[in-house]
């Protein structure tokens, strides 16, 4: 794709996603640019936020602050709601430096939002499993806790309550990659 007069060249090659997770489900797909290329909802609630959002090309810093200044997320945020923030990249250091301005972004918000750190190989099986990377890797976090629960339950469930029966199963602590590296806690409000 060709920008602008100069011959510049964008590469539209997907290279890391970053998923939002409350009940709304939107991932964002960045270039090797760290650009929004595109912008997928994970569930029906996702699909609006997803197709009204005009963040194409933009940083993803200023994707995700749109995305969590919408009248849709913040009302999720100021009722309570958890959001959680899921970075997926192959590269270790570019998946650091992308997890460091989504917690940027995070402690901008009003509410709880959640910063994790994914592989890249969560995000094809996530993808494969029609669920955004961090609710796939909370999913599966819940299956491994509890082997009682369905794989169908756990996707029927939203991020808060994916995180309480987490938290009940684990002694209030998570666990495993989805609470493992990378992760930290924006708040504040305005």
């Amino acid at each position: 794709m060709l920008l602008g007069g100069g011959g510049y060249y964008v590469a539209l090659i997907p290279v890391s996603a970053i998923s939002v997770d409350v009940n709304p489900s939107v991932e964002l797909t960045l270039n090797r640019l760290d650009r929004v290329i595109a912008v997928e909802g994970f569930n029906p609630e996702g699909e609006a936020p997803a197709e009204s959002l005009s963040v194409t090309f933009l940083p993803y810093t200023s994707a995700l602050e749109a995305i969590l200044e919408s009248e849709g997320m913040s009302g999720y945020l100021s009722a309570g709601g958890e959001v959680s923030i899921t970075v997926a990249c192959s590269d270790p250091d570019r998946q650091e430096a992308l997890l460091a301005g989504a917690k940027s972004c995070a402690q901008a918000c009003e509410g709880t939002v959640t910063c994790h750190g994914g592989g890249a190989g969560a995000m094809e099986q996530a993808h494969h499993a029609g669920l955004s990377v961090g609710k796939y890797q909370a999913v599966q976090e819940l299956l491994a806790l509890d082997p009682d629960i369905t794989r169908e339950e756990a996707e029927g469930m939203s991020m808060a309550q994916l995180r309480a029966a987490i938290a009940a199963l684990s002694g209030g602590e998570q666990t495993g990659q989805w609470g493992g590296q990378g992760h930290g806690h924006g708040h504040g409000g305005r």
